[in-house]
C-alpha cells in the first residue's frame, strides 16, 4: 500500500511541475490576439504578428507587439491599384514602421512608409470591426 501511494504522491507532484512550468489554463498572452478594428484601419493578430488593412492599402506586422505599452516595430506596406484586381496581379510591399500605444481595450497606430511619410494616427478598438471605406477614389 506504501509503494502505491509513493507512486500516486510522485505523480501528483510532476503534474503540479508540469502545470507549473506551463503556466494556469486561461492565463492572458503577453502578446496581442485576435481582431481590433476601428475607422479606417482593421488589424488581426495571430501567433503575435498580424495583417493590417487601411482604405485602399495593407501591411504587415512582423514583429510581436506587446500586450500593453508603446511599440514601434517593423513590417510592410503596399498601396492598392484603383479598379478592379485581377487573380494574378502582382503587388509591391515595401518596409515600412508601425508605431504606437496599446492601452487594455485600445490602441493608437501610425505607419511610418520608408521614405517617412506617415499614415495615420488611427485609433483601434480591441474585437471592434474595421470600418473600411468601399472604394479607392
Amino acid at each position: 500500500m506504501r509503494a502505491r501511494l509513493n507512486r500516486a504522491g510522485r505523480m501528483l507532484m510532476c503534474f503540479a511541475m508540469a502545470i507549473a512550468v506551463s503556466g494556469t489554463a486561461g492565463a492572458r498572452p503577453n502578446h496581442l490576439i485576435g481582431v481590433w478594428g476601428g475607422p479606417h484601419v482593421g488589424i488581426i493578430f495571430e501567433g503575435g504578428l498580424a495583417d493590417v488593412i487601411l482604405d485602399c492599402a495593407a501591411g504587415t506586422i512582423d514583429d510581436v507587439l506587446p500586450a500593453q505599452g508603446q511599440f514601434a516595430v517593423e513590417g510592410t506596406y503596399r498601396v492598392a491599384t484603383r479598379g478592379y484586381e485581377n487573380i494574378d496581379q502582382f503587388f509591391s510591399s515595401e518596409k515600412a514602421k508601425y508605431v504606437g500605444e496599446i492601452g487594455k481595450t485600445s490602441m493608437i497606430l501610425t505607419v511610418v512608409r520608408k521614405d517617412g511619410t506617415t499614415i495615420g494616427p488611427f485609433t483601434l478598438t480591441a474585437g471592434g470591426t474595421p470600418q473600411l471605406a468601399p472604394h479607392c477614389d
